[in-house]
């Protein structure tokens, strides 16, 4: 019957694994702290900012909606995906190089150009680990990038996909990103999407609405 894992309900304890029942929907700020393995069901709906301190593997068994900004903490060394990850970036921007994989049985996402997106490929979740690479090209089907999606994972070169239209907020924040290709598609860059960055110079090729420090470096 419990449907809420209140803050700091476990943060003095060091935990193996734990258990969470069907019911709950809401994991609260500092909730856990030290943890090995823990498994999302699918009814949780909000995972709160840093509500996992230090854990070592998570599997989301359901659809990544509402994780907020840093709630699988800095320290979290895998994520298993059985759903969609609207907001893995998000849930991810504190972590240091976390493997991200996808269940065998999971249809909801995909991976092109190694990049982490949606069955259809309209949405860029995030991006799959490769530490040689510095150049980022996001596929043609791409429609949208969502919020933290490439957050603080050194970054150089961006180029766009020619059907971008969205770019949502931090998505390349913190990255020492030089070279920004653009498209003629682009109709929206949200707060803070590339703040930190190495940029000079970006040429626009459309109308763009900006958020507040699009471009704050």
């Amino acid at each position: 019957g419990i449907t809420v894992i209140g803050e700091d309900a476990f943060s003095p304890f060091i935990v193996g694994s734990a258990e969470i029942s069907d019911t709950v929907t809401t994991i609260k700020s500092n909730a856990f702290h030290y943890l090995d393995s823990i498994t999302i069901p699918k009814t949780v709906r909000t995972v709160e900012t840093e509500a996992f301190g230090s854990v070592g593997k998570v599997v989301v068994e359901g659809d990544m909606n509402n994780f907020q900004y840093g709630a699988l903490g800095s320290e979290v060394q895998e994520v298993q995906l059985k759903g969609s990850a609207e907001t893995l970036g998000l849930a991810l921007a504190k972590a240091d190089d976390p493997t991200v994989t996808i269940a065998k049985d999971n249809n909801r996402v995909r991976i092109a150009n190694e990049c982490l997106v949606s069955s259809d490929g309209k949405t860029v979740y995030y991006r799959m680990a490769n530490p040689d690479s510095y150049t980022v090209t996001i596929p043609d089907t791409a429609v949208t990038i969502k919020s933290a999606a490439f957050y603080n994972q050194v970054i150089s070169v961006v180029k766009l996909g020619k059907n971008v239209t969205t770019i949502e907020p931090y998505a390349f924040a913190e990255n020492p990103v030089s070279k920004l290709t653009t498209n003629s598609k682009l109709k929206k860059i949200g707060r803070c999407a590339f703040m930190g960055t190495k940029l000079k110079k970006v040429t626009l090729k459309s109308s763009v609405a900006m958020g507040p420090k699009a471009f704050d470096q």
